[in-house]
C-alpha cells in the first residue's frame, strides 16, 4: 500500500502544476514540487490534491516566488484554534504545508519581510478555508503588502 501511497504522492506534485501550467513556462514548471513523505496519510493526500488548485487560485506569490521556497514538510492534523468570526469552528484540524524562505534570493521583494522566514498555509479538514500565519507570510503568497497586521488570515475557499 505504501508503494500506491507514494505514487499518490507524486501525482499530487504533477497535479499542482503540471496539468494547470499555473501561469508560467514549461521551464518554470518542474521546479514546482513538493515531495512528500511516504507516510503521509492518504486522506491528506487526498486533501491536498483536492485543495492545491484553491491554493494556486488564491495565493499568486506562492506560484510567482516558487524557486524561493524550500519545501520543508506536511503537518497533518493539527488542532488550530480559530475563534469566531469566520465559518470554521473554534479547534478545526488543520493540515500545514510548511516552507523555508531562502535568506539569499533576489525574487522575492524585500517590503515582503519574508527573507528567512518559515511561513506556513494552513488547510482546515473539509478544504473549505486557507490559514497564513505571520505577515511576511501572507505578504509573500498573497503577493501584495499584508492588510491584517497581527493576526492569521483566513480565507475562505468554498465555492
Amino acid at each position: 500500500m505504501k508503494g500506491v501511497q507514494a505514487v499518490s504522492a507524486l501525482v499530487l506534485l504533477l497535479v499542482f502544476c503540471g496539468v494547470s501550467g499555473c501561469g508560467v513556462d514549461e521551464k518554470e514548471q518542474k521546479n514546482l514540487t513538493m515531495t512528500l513523505p511516504s507516510d503521509t496519510p492518504p486522506h491528506t493526500v487526498e486533501l491536498l490534491r483536492r485543495v492545491l488548485p484553491k491554493i494556486e487560485a488564491h495565493c499568486p506569490g506562492l506560484v510567482k516566488y516558487w524557486s524561493a521556497l524550500e519545501f520543508q514538510q506536511v503537518e497533518p492534523d493539527r488542532p488550530y484554534h480559530v475563534g469566531a468570526g469566520t465559518h470554521l469552528p473554534d479547534w478545526p484540524q488543520v493540515t500545514w504545508l510548511v516552507f523555508q524562505v531562502k535568506d539569499e534570493n533576489q525574487l522575492v521583494p524585500g517590503k515582503y519581510r519574508a527573507h528567512g522566514h518559515v511561513c506556513r498555509i494552513g488547510i482546515d479538514a473539509d478544504g473549505t478555508a486557507l490559514i497564513v500565519p505571520k505577515e511576511p507570510c501572507q505578504s509573500l503568497f498573497f503577493d501584495r503588502p499584508a492588510a491584517l497586521a497581527d493576526q492569521d488570515f483566513i480565507v475562505d475557499i468554498r465555492d
